[in-house]
């Protein structure tokens, strides 16, 4: 009985104790920053107000720095985890961004572009849908864009999937977060090209 207890203590101990504090990768690890910005995975991102202030409106939307005694600087907390901040920042600053390699990672990337009112990442993110990955997942474009209230990108992604077959069969997660009368959408201009497709066969055969 006196292990169980020992283990249990240990066990509440652990999980208890957070995660040591990191410094971000260059250029985010300067010492003349103003602000630092702490993630959610506990890394520690020191940035320029006057920066963060041309391109978004992240300071006015993350709110005031925190009170913990263990931030030495100024320090924002925010939600989104390391990754995507360090994209973000990346297309704030006048530095070469992030690869983004995963449909995944560009709908976080999105998402802290909205939330936190910065157009060039919106954008920037929004050119990534409808180049690269139109090409390789256009369903799940369209799902994102539907999300996000994108309807430029999500029109011309549905056409895609429509006209490539894959929206009866895709593997689209993000479906089940849009609505049923975008979903409907989807279907019945799938039904058109099916439908199409299917006349322009029959007349083909018949000359």
């Amino acid at each position: 009985i006196e292990n169980d207890v020992a283990d249990d203590s240990r066990q509440r101990t652990t999980q208890q104790t957070p995660l040591a504090l990191r410094n971000a990768k260059s250029p985010f690890d300067q010492t003349d920053a103003d602000v630092f910005i702490c993630t959610s995975d506990r890394t520690l991102f020191g940035v320029h107000r006057c920066i963060l202030s041309l391109g978004s409106k992240f300071l006015e939307v993350a709110g005031p720095t925190s009170s913990d005694p263990a931030f030495l600087q100024p320090t924002i907390l925010v939600k989104e985890d390391a990754k995507t901040i360090d994209t973000l920042l990346r297309l704030l600053y006048p530095v070469f961004p992030s690869k983004i390699k995963s449909i995944l990672h560009l709908r976080k990337v999105l998402a802290a572009g909205m939330k936190y009112d910065a157009p060039t990442v919106t954008h920037a993110m929004k050119q990534l849908m409808t180049g690269k990955f139109l090409k390789t997942d256009p369903l799940r474009v369209f799902a994102i864009a539907c999300i996000f209230e994108l309807e430029d990108v999500a029109q011309s992604a549905a056409e895609q999937a429509a006209i490539r077959d894959l929206v009866k069969d895709g593997d689209c997660p993000e479906l089940a977060e849009i609505s049923a009368g975008a979903y409907y959408r989807l279907l019945k201009l799938n039904r058109t090209r099916t439908e199409v497709a299917r006349t322009e066969g029959s007349c083909s055969k018949c000359s």
